[in-house]
């Protein structure tokens, strides 16, 4: 998002999953200034299923256009830990791609955010432990 007025703009943005709002985090944006906003959804509570995500900013005043006020951002899928491929089992083929991803942060490339079953910023043993406790877990 970025600040195309003159003025300092303050509002509200907030996340969506269907039309369940997951967190609202308020935005301060300078003349000129962008931001990106990380959201972060502890999904543990959530029933396992397809969710659309969405963003929506509030209207800041004097605001002409809200053509840019909404992000839909697709779809997020809950499945059982270790189902990394959303096939709705844990199998090979989930712990295949799990030995990919740790194989690539043990060089330093990219982080894979779904390999990194238990949030610790890593993608390690301990999350295709928790991979291998879950095979042949489906739904």
């Amino acid at each position: 998002m970025k600040n195309k007025g003159d003025l300092i703009e303050t509002f509200a943005v907030t996340l969506y999953a269907n039309d369940a709002e997951i967190s609202v985090q308020t935005v301060n944006l300078e003349k000129g200034e962008s931001k990106t906003l990380t959201f972060i959804w502890y999904t543990q509570d959530w029933s396992k299923g397809s969710y659309n995500i969405k963003a929506v900013a509030e209207t800041v005043p004097g605001e002409k256009s809200i053509k840019d006020n909404q992000l839909v951002a697709g779809a997020v899928l809950i499945s059982t830990p270790g189902d990394l491929d959303g096939n709705k089992i844990v199998d090979l083929k989930d712990l295949s791609l799990m030995y990919s991803a740790i194989k690539r942060a043990a060089r330093g490339q990219k982080y894979d955010a779904n390999a990194d079953i238990n949030n610790d910023g890593k993608c390690d043993e301990h999350d295709r432990e928790i991979l291998t406790n879950n095979m042949g877990q489906s739904w």
